[in-house]
């Protein structure tokens, strides 16, 4: 193998593994520093009732005694902190180490109650559930690389990741997901627009969305595709930052937003990732 292929090889992973460290981190400090949905489960009667009962357990001791509240916020902690070590866990990832992998895929595994819990909370929107695709699909491909070695199936599997996140994107700011009311407010805020005038900036974002993942998957247009989405993937999620920052309260706006930022990585490291592979020669199959 020659040396510039190996040497790019080597920072193709170190980026890769930068993005799932960031991305299990910041989904660790969101369940270690805020509310999550699991009680949405867990307070729900039909689902528990039947389990409770196999414990003997009452409904009413269940809601309202404080030690099962603080039990499950023990738990989503725990898990927290988990998320947190599976993070640190991919930095020890190499060919002749491979337990970090069981690490990685224990933590995608733990993470699917609560991407199905947020997704019910949002009344079954499949968009949501898209919008997700690019945040799962780092770890998935680090461990199909690892497993497999077939660096051109992975970065096909990307490009696809990240094509449904911006259509997902899209589908939300055109008002067909429909529209969440948190985007106009961060487009209000972050450019100074009426509200008509947000809703319209919002609609040709979302068609640019679509365009340029569909663009990715074009050989003339996908440079400039790429180019695009790192630069409005970053700026969407660092909104999360700019439109919610208060100077008289820096630290608490920091910890209320950086991790809603960092936690949204994806969406320009992915584009970043594909663009830097293909500005050089095809990784090849181990």
């Amino acid at each position: 193998m020659q040396p510039e292929t190996t040497a790019m090889k080597s920072k193709t992973l170190f980026l890769l593994k930068l993005l799932v460290c960031i991305t299990f981190v910041s989904r660790g400090y969101q369940h270690l520093f805020f509310n999550v949905p699991y009680r949405e489960f867990l307070w729900d009667s039909n689902l528990m009732l039947p389990i409770l009962d196999l414990f003997k357990i009452s409904w009413n001791e269940w809601v309202t005694l404080p030690r099962y509240d603080q039990g499950i916020q023990m738990g989503i902690k725990f898990l927290g902190l988990i998320f947190t070590l599976v993070g640190g866990c991919v930095w020890f990832l190499n060919e002749k180490r491979k337990w970090p992998l069981y690490a990685l895929i224990g933590g995608l595994v733990l993470f699917t109650p609560y991407l199905w819990l947020h997704f019910f909370g949002q009344f079954l929107n499949l968009a949501l559930l898209f919008e997700f695709t690019g945040q799962l699909a780092a770890p998935v491909v680090l461990i199909f690389i690892y497993k497999k070695g077939n660096f051109t199936k992975a970065f096909t599997f990307l490009k696809i990741a990240i094509a449904i996140t911006f259509i997902a994107h899209g589908l939300y700011a055109m008002n067909i997901a429909p529209l969440p009311q948190k985007f106009v407010s961060m487009t209000i805020k972050g450019l100074g627009l009426d509200q008509g005038l947000a809703v319209k900036f919002l609609f040709w974002a979302g068609v640019m969305d679509l365009l340029v993942a569909i663009g990715v998957f074009i050989p003339k247009i996908r440079k400039p595709a790429l180019v695009y989405m790192i630069a409005w993937g970053f700026l969407t999620a660092f909104a999360r930052i700019y439109t919610n920052f208060y100077g008289y309260d820096a630290l608490h706006s920091l910890h209320q937003w950086v991790w809603a930022f960092t936690v949204r990585s994806a969406h320009f490291m992915i584009p970043l990732i594909l663009l830097y592979q293909g500005e050089r020669k095809p990784l090849p199959r181990n």
